[in-house]
């Protein structure tokens, strides 16, 4: 590995099965490993299905040698009047999702297991967006899975979270998807899968649009669609 320094390659080849270290090989500039990365994103988001989309901008910040994140954004609710800012995070305090009208007035204020398992499973889910974690957090433990399929569990949590990537043929994650993530739709639950394609910037060669989609029986909907730019 070229990518980083020859410490960080060395534990990598320890750590990581063959094909996540070529992903880490083919994404990552030379350097240092950061503490923390940040992508900005502009999409949006389905509330059911049929509903009206509505869009959002928002900044990820992802820590390197830790499971943390925070995503903060805002959705325009009439024009430049009104707004929804959402901070989405998991911190050494745990998970949370908080909303305030204007960034001022609360509206929504969500903590508990479920919600910090739905944090943590996040975070491992972007982590094409933060190639640099792959290397530098310890608490990802990678596994084969199959020909062209990985698995990535933690620990940290109040109980243990497991997601699985594929590959395509060019070496890059594809899709990711958790069989259990904590989120219910009537009496069933719930798969999301997500898809992303990838572009180059400062170095770093990171998805630049993606999508989740969410499973239920034989039904499948768009619930998230983003453009971003790592920096």
């Amino acid at each position: 590995m070229t990518a980083v320094s020859d410490e960080w390659a060395a534990e990598a080849r320890d750590r990581l099965p063959a094909m996540v270290r070529r992903f880490v090989e083919r994404n990552l500039p030379e350097g240092a490993l950061p503490n923390v990365t940040r992508v900005s994103q502009r999409g949006r988001m389905w509330r059911a299905p049929g509903s009206k989309p509505m869009g959002f901008t928002a900044v990820a910040e992802y820590g390197v040698r830790r499971v943390s994140f925070s995503w903060r954004a805002k959705f325009p609710v009439a024009g430049p009047i009104a707004w929804l800012s959402i901070v989405d995070a998991y911190e050494e305090t745990g998970g949370r999702m908080d909303g305030r009208i204007w960034g001022l007035v609360p509206f929504m204020r969500t903590r508990g297991d479920e919600v910090e398992v739905g944090e943590l499973s996040r975070y491992i889910s972007e982590t094409p967006w933060t190639p640099h974690s792959i290397i530098g957090n310890r608490d990802l433990e990678w596994r084969e899975a199959g020909e062209r399929v990985v698995s990535v569990a933690t620990s940290v949590g109040p109980r243990p979270v497991k997601l699985t990537f594929e590959f395509d043929g060019e070496g890059d994650i594809s899709s990711c998807f958790m069989a259990d993530r904590p989120r219910r739709v009537g009496k069933g639950s719930v798969r999301r899968r997500g898809g992303a394609s990838s572009r180059t910037t400062h170095g770093l060669r990171a998805p630049c649009g993606c999508h989740a989609m969410e499973r239920s029986g034989g039904s499948c909907r768009m619930v998230r669609s983003c453009t971003g730019r790592a920096r």
